[in-house]
């Protein structure tokens, strides 16, 4: 896929503080995966990426061409983009609700994520109350 080698640094949990729980080495995904294919039959089009708090996996689907999100024991899982790009945007715009606004360019970094300053004033100028919607919007308009 051509990740960058972050992804090899989360698997030997060689990783910032700021990524600590959400951004796990998978385990428990492949100890479920033979009832999670029961319930979710695209669970084997998987490529794992991490786990967040043992509840759920990030992966992309392959068959699908998509980053996704599955909360073990979900029926179905979550879109988290369609592009790499849109992908770390969806994840970044969760970790900044978290409280990681300090380590955003450090993260960015990490991750080769090309639109911190679109993301910077989308985040300073979104006051909306449906901040979900709003999120899923800015994702959409990433273009890579």
């Amino acid at each position: 896929m051509g990740l960058p080698h972050v992804f090899e640094r989360i698997t030997h949990r060689d990783i910032p503080i700021a990524l600590v729980g959400t951004c796990e080495p998978v385990k428990r995904y492949y100890e479920l995966l033979p009832d999670l294919a029961k319930r979710l039959p695209a669970c084997h089009d998987y490529i794992p990426l991490w786990e967040t708090n043992l509840e759920a996996v990030v992966a992309y689907d392959s068959n699908r061409e998509l980053f996704v999100r599955y909360y073990y024991g979900s029926e179905s899982d979550e879109p988290l983009g369609a592009t790499y790009q849109q992908f770390l945007s969806a994840v970044l715009l969760e970790l900044i609700d978290s409280g990681i606004w300090d380590e955003l360019d450090e993260l960015a970094r990490l991750f080769d994520y090309k639109h911190v300053a679109k993301l910077r004033t989308f985040v300073e100028s979104c006051g909306d109350g449906d901040f979900e919607e709003s999120n899923r919007n800015f994702v959409a308009s990433i273009p890579d």
